[in-house]
């Protein structure tokens, strides 16, 4: 039921997002320091054997959507969980710089080739070569990521530093973005 309810709401979200309606956000502060170790620590009370290396700040307060941050969070702690090796740790860097909140997420991981990589933050597209499909997925969690991340004033973007992926999100740390 959980699954099939995530499925609803990220094909919903996926259609506001194609018609061109945005998506619903409630601006407030939020402690992204604290929402983020919430996320992991879910990871972890779900997949005991998954292990982090945290290297987040005490607080980091921005202003935003905390649910619709909560789901970019989940996604990429997700991905990183489905697609990274099994017997390494999810290495997880929170910092400010300057007025904007970065986050960077990287496991050890295949290098995506270039035309997928391209094609990572479209939506319904099925997964790169050389990377195992999940039963959790539509292919929608990273276009919608994106454009959370950039509704917050920021972005969402994929590197590969050999042996790591790295996703790395972009949060505006000031005053609530137009």
């Amino acid at each position: 039921a959980g699954r099939m309810q995530r499925f609803v709401a990220q094909v919903l979200d996926a259609s506001l997002l194609q018609n061109g309606a945005g998506l619903p956000l409630a601006f407030e502060p939020v402690d992204l320091s604290t929402l983020l170790h919430a996320v992991l620590d879910e990871e972890v009370a779900a997949y005991p054997a998954l292990r982090f290396v945290r290297e987040i700040p005490k607080s980091l307060t921005i202003p935003a959507d905390r649910a619709r941050l909560r789901q970019v969070l989940a996604c990429l702690v997700g991905n990183a969980r489905c697609h990274g090796a099994a017997d390494e740790s999810v290495v997880v860097q929170l910092h400010r710089h300057g007025n904007t909140a970065v986050l960077e997420i990287s496991n050890v991981g295949a290098r995506i080739e270039a035309a997928a990589a391209a094609a990572m933050f479209d939506p319904f597209r099925g997964p790169p070569t050389g990377i195992r499909a999940s039963a959790d997925s539509l292919g929608l969690g990273l276009y919608i990521a994106r454009h959370i991340a950039r509704c917050h004033g920021g972005d969402l973007e994929y590197a590969y530093a050999e042996p790591y992926v790295l996703f790395t999100l972009t949060l505006a740390g000031g005053d609530r973005p137009a």
